[in-house]
């Protein structure tokens, strides 16, 4: 997470929930989500898919993506 004016706001207002949709919109800037992560390493075979499921945030979305990895 990089501090931006937007995040700034979402942080100062007590909206944090929607941190996530700005870190998914924001890769340009060099934010990565949790499950960007992960699905990175398991693509890079550094932690099994299973591994990385059980710490995902969405594991149903995360399932999908790293689907063709395996």
């Amino acid at each position: 997470l990089t501090l931006t004016s937007a995040t700034h706001s979402l942080l100062r207002e007590g909206r944090t929930g929607q941190l996530q949709s700005v870190l998914q919109t924001s890769q340009q800037e060099g934010m990565v989500s949790l499950d960007q992560s992960l699905a990175a390493m398991v693509k890079a075979n550094l932690v099994s898919g299973s591994a990385a499921l059980a710490e995902s945030l969405d594991p149903e979305h995360f399932k999908v993506t790293i689907s063709g990895y395996s």
